[in-house]
């Protein structure tokens, strides 16, 4: 197809277009006239490089690629770069179109998308993150004490381990969307004011406190980031079971959910980050990231209502200070560690997810 007449033209490749092998540096060697467009794809080398190859396939690339306007031209019937800008690609309908007066060979260069929120997480493959997930339906989380999961959310202030915009990523999902925790406590209180209440998560003072009164202080960047979620809240007096098994137990589908921005973490986010199998009720789950020591203090809630306990009074569950699964009043104060989900569609700045390289997180 070579376009000598000033209109608009629509190239779609079929079975008798051929791949024309362009020199990007050399645009003025002359080009066959049997050509009139070519096409190159951005191919990962091992040692993290990229280079172009010529596309042989009868089609434009669709999943995984999008159009390089930079890099993309036209050459004139001598081989001279057109400087007008005569070429667009439609990246919905898959369409190149090109408006032109003259003789012209065009080249299309694609580049790999860029992948986002936690399927670049996933692809660095940090120290500590399951290949797969334990679970049917689960996401894959962070095991283990010595995990690469610190993640910062960049709203213009640093991104150290001190800083206040400082999470850890509990699990990223199949989606790429990340379910993170505050590294820091945003201080202690009580899981509902009324010890003498029958009150599910969705009704409690902490809940409303979270989404009502401490979301709204954060900076609208870090907002921005943030996915609203349909959160499962279970009530249960029993978390004498395996890892595997309270993670099914809370996220059954009978379990109702409250559609909302933050959270807490589930007693089953708290067994899976040690191991798949273990029993933080029988046993002590010290050899996680999500533990905190230090005494009485560093007792964490869960959002897992326990319901009536005696004496009229009511529990929910918490995390203790020597790592086990436990039950106490709702009006007790134990810390606070928010947690939300991330948008699959951020962006990561670098960082290897250590304390001191933490990956950065932005819009």
């Amino acid at each position: 197809m070579i376009l000598l007449v000033s209109t608009i033209i629509i190239l779609i490749p079929n079975k008798n277009n051929n791949v024309l092998a362009v020199d990007e540096v050399k645009l003025k060697n002359k080009v066959s006239k049997d050509n009139v467009f070519a096409m190159f794809l951005e191919q990962k080398q091992e040692d993290g490089t990229s280079t172009y190859v010529a596309n042989e396939s009868n089609n434009w690339p669709e999943e995984g690629y999008i159009f390089n306007k930079d890099k993309s031209g036209c050459m004139d019937s001598d081989g001279n770069k057109i400087e007008e800008e005569i070429l667009t690609y439609d990246e919905v309908n898959h369409t190149a179109t090109i408006k032109t007066g003259i003789t012209a060979y065009c080249y299309l260069y694609f580049d790999l998308k860029p992948l986002l929120g936690g399927d670049y997480i996933i692809e660095k493959q940090p120290k500590g993150l399951q290949e797969t997930p334990a679970v049917e339906g689960d996401m894959r989380r962070f095991q283990g004490l010595d995990v690469n999961n610190y993640i910062c959310l960049k709203d213009g202030s640093t991104c150290d381990k001190s800083s206040d915009n400082m999470y850890r990523i509990i699990g990223i999902t199949d989606h790429g969307k990340m379910k993170v925790i505050k590294e820091k406590s945003i201080g202690n209180r009580v899981w509902d004011n009324d010890i003498e209440s029958d009150v599910t998560w969705n009704n409690s003072d902490l809940y409303k406190y979270l989404n009502n009164e401490w979301y709204p202080t954060l900076n609208q960047n870090i907002k921005n980031m943030i996915e609203s979620t349909n959160w499962k809240y279970y009530t249960g007096s029993s978390a004498n079971m395996s890892a595997k098994l309270m993670y099914e137990t809370e996220n059954a589908e009978s379990v109702p959910t409250v559609l909302s921005n933050v959270g807490l973490m589930q007693l089953s986010d708290y067994y899976l980050s040690q191991n798949d199998d273990v029993n933080c009720y029988s046993t002590a789950c010290t050899d996680t990231w999500m533990y905190r020591s230090g005494g009485v203090g560093e007792s964490q809630w869960t959002m897992m209502y326990y319901g009536y306990y005696s004496g009229g009074h009511y529990y929910a569950w918490e995390v203790n200070w020597v790592g086990h699964a436990g039950q106490n009043g709702l009006n007790v104060m134990y810390i606070v560690r928010p947690v939300f989900y991330l948008k699959s569609d951020i962006t990561i700045e670098g960082g290897d997810g250590s304390s001191t390289s933490p990956f950065t997180a932005k819009l």
